[in-house]
């Protein structure tokens, strides 16, 4: 839905979607493939709330929507979508001093913890809307 331009569709059922989500998946079950399945569906949560997340910035950002990227960012902070998503937000709310200032802390997150530059979703964020100016 959000391909064809629905974000108000998509957000509203990736959101239903997740509001059926109720703690971790297997927890009783022990095991290495019980392990893999836990990992493989909290991946596809993560995914679903990032989509979600990608609608709402479509919509607008609101507060709120911004409030639980930085949330998320905080708890995974070399997850560059996440971080693609708040600087879009972000400029979108006309913040783009606080955009910069996250891509930034992401070049310098990456830098010191994994010794590589951001990725190309990051940096073609930063090359066409926040670089200028």
């Amino acid at each position: 839905m959000r391909r064809t331009g629905d974000a108000a569709a998509a957000a509203a059922c990736v959101r239903d979607g997740l509001a059926l989500w109720h703690g971790d998946a297997l927890t009783d079950i022990p095991g290495p493939y019980a392990e893999a399945q836990r990992e493989s569906l909290h991946q596809m949560q993560c995914a679903a709330t990032e989509l979600l997340l990608a609608a709402e910035v479509d919509l607008g950002a609101s507060g709120d929507t911004v409030a639980e990227i930085s949330a998320l960012l905080d708890q995974d902070p070399l997850n560059e979508r996440l971080r693609e998503l708040l600087m879009l937000a972000l400029y979108r709310r006309g913040e783009q001093a606080h955009a910069l200032e996250v891509y930034r802390q992401g070049v310098d997150v990456l830098s010191e913890e994994l010794g590589i530059d951001p990725g190309p979703g990051l940096r073609t964020l930063f090359d066409q809307r926040l670089a200028r100016g």
